[in-house]
């Protein structure tokens, strides 16, 4: 896995000001407007909620975090750390060559 350009795109809803990874059908999972806008979520983000993984499957090595945290515009990730994060720790989004990750949070070394 190699960590390349840090923009996701996402999609912000017009209508009701959600940010979602993922639409279908082009309408809004939270309201169900089409009026959509791709938007790039990259940067430093806040922790809102952390857990420690201590038992995986085998091949997984362990033990790692699985996350929330909140970037702007508006949107809340879920993803991977290997390293320990507590709510309210500043992240950088990093993208990865995953097929099932797109992406991990990494410690921001500069605290805002």
């Amino acid at each position: 896995m190699t960590a390349t350009a840090p923009a996701i795109e996402m999609f912000a809803c017009a209508s009701c000001s959600a940010v979602h990874l993922e639409v279908l059908n082009g309408r809004c999972p939270s309201c169900g407007s089409a009026d959509l806008a791709p938007v790039a979520v990259e940067g430093s983000g806040r922790v809102a909620s952390a857990t420690t993984v201590r038992l995986a499957p085998p091949g997984v090595d362990v033990p790692y975090v699985i996350a929330y945290a909140d970037f702007e515009p508006g949107a809340r990730l879920l993803g991977r750390s290997e390293s320990p994060l507590d709510i309210g720790d500043a992240v950088r989004l990093v993208r990865v060559d995953d097929p099932v990750e797109r992406f991990r949070f990494i410690p921001d070394e500069v605290r805002p």
